[in-house]
């Protein structure tokens, strides 16, 4: 496939952000990194690790099939997920087990 272009995510720049958000807000505050949408076409496998490794341990998503894709991604058990929109009937059970 051919490409124009070329994202790359920060590590340093994402801890900058995540530490000002802590200081304007407070260390009492949760972040929730929405990642619906492939992380905003970022990738959600890649971002997740990066974005656990800065601190983050909760995550926002669209649907069950995103929320999997987290936990799949995810490395720290106790990770927190969001599905901010629908569960289909067919992914409820999963959901229920996994929330």
């Amino acid at each position: 496939m051919l490409t124009t272009s070329k994202i790359e995510i920060s590590k340093r720049a994402l801890e900058n952000n995540l530490r000002f958000l802590k200081k304007q807000m407070g260390d009492e505050v949760l972040v929730s990194s929405v990642v619906k949408g492939h992380a905003y076409g970022h990738s959600i496998e890649k971002f997740v690790p990066l974005a656990e490794a800065c601190g983050v341990q909760h995550f926002s998503v669209f649907d069950a099939s995103e929320a999997y894709r987290v936990k799949m991604a995810a490395s720290n058990p106790q990770t927190d997920i969001m599905i901010m929109g629908m569960i289909d009937g067919s992914q409820l059970e999963w959901a229920i087990e996994n929330g």
